[in-house]
């Protein structure tokens, strides 16, 4: 009856609502108050950022039943240091490395990346960059600060417990990995923003920190988060959840193969085809000085170990193909039946 009378009209202008009452009556002033704060409603509804959605329930049941990792999916494609400690713990470190990607008229391309790591970086930091965003975004509303003691983090990463492993030594290696982490710069020509669907360059850190300085405080870490970096984790399509507890129980080299390759499956049953060289010393980290056979004979050892835990088929007659002299190509098969990775958290 009110719209009769009204004959309200709705149009869209701009993404705004304007409405017009061209034949009111006193009796329809409640269907006019309706149609004024409709249009403010639906404007306010369409402004919620993401940051205020809690996280969708399945996300968050993988999060907890894999173990709680989360992997950036343009970092996962490359090393972020060299893979021999005696390299990469050196002070002033400046670490490159490429990809190989596809821009929007499906061109393969070579992405440039350069991580500056002040203090250094470890191999064996990267268990703690994952295990702490997928802390950070398991809360109920995620934000880019993050509160826990180094006791509540040890624990939810599997490092102590209340029976065997008391801590110590792993308080000492966490805080250090903190350290280094945080002075870490991260820069690429080609990195893919999941926000807006397109690869572009960007240079970020990963998080700042604030720690109590006397080490037997019971005062809780304060990590707050990159806000671009945390942007691309968090955003459809920016990252993957996976075994934090299979990767923990992986060599450094095997726990870079089972990120690359969990990426890889969770949209097809086998890699591409790669050269050899750029997985073992792009992908893996392997030192680009290391004659061929050792770095052939270093991949197998390390596709060996992901063989044992099921993650990949065993290597066959034409895994490896020689394709001129000291120039190999592979290509790694997902065990069949296995269940792919997660892929795309909707935070």
């Amino acid at each position: 009856k009110s719209a009769k009378l009204f004959k309200s009209e709705f149009r869209t202008c701009h993404g705004s609502l304007s409405i017009r009452f061209p034949c009111a009556t006193p009796d329809d002033f409640p269907v006019q108050i309706f149609l004024i704060v409709l249009p403010v409603f639906i404007m306010k509804r369409n402004t919620v950022s993401n940051e205020s959605r809690p996280l969708r329930g399945s996300v968050e049941k993988k999060i907890q039943a894999c173990g709680g990792g989360i992997g950036q999916l343009t970092l996962v494609e490359h090393s972020l240091c060299p893979l021999d400690a005696r390299t990469s713990l050196q002070p002033g470190l400046r670490h490159r490395s490429s990809f190989k990607y596809s821009d929007a008229q499906r061109r393969r391309k070579t992405a440039i990346v350069e991580v500056s790591c002040p203090q250094g970086l470890s191999a064996h930091d990267e268990f703690y960059l994952w295990g702490l965003l997928a802390l950070t975004l398991n809360q109920p509303q995620p934000i880019p600060e993050f509160h826990a003691t180094p006791h509540f983090c040890l624990r939810q990463l599997g490092l102590v417990d209340t029976n065997a492993r008391r801590g110590g030594r792993q308080y000492q290696q966490f805080a250090a990995a903190i350290e280094r982490l945080s002075w870490v710069k991260y820069g690429c020509d080609a990195f893919y923003d999941p926000i807006r669907a397109e690869h572009c360059r960007v240079r970020f850190s990963f998080f700042s920190y604030r720690l109590p300085l006397d080490p037997n405080s019971s005062r809780v870490w304060r990590f707050h988060w990159d806000q671009q970096f945390f942007e691309f984790v968090k955003s459809v399509g920016g990252s993957m959840w996976f075994d934090l507890e299979l990767y923990r129980s992986l060599s450094p080299a095997g726990r870079r193969l089972f990120l690359f390759v969990s990426k890889v499956f969770a949209r097809s049953e086998q890699t591409p085809r790669m050269d050899l060289r750029q997985l073992a010393v792009d992908v893996l980290g392997l030192s680009s000085s290391l004659p061929m056979k050792h770095i052939l004979a270093k991949t197998r050892r390390i596709c060996a170990e992901l063989v044992t835990v099921g993650l990949i088929m065993e290597l066959q007659t034409g895994t490896i193909q020689k394709q001129a002299a000291g120039r190999y190509d592979v290509m790694l098969r997902a065990v069949p039946g296995t269940p792919r990775p997660g892929r795309s958290l909707s935070m």
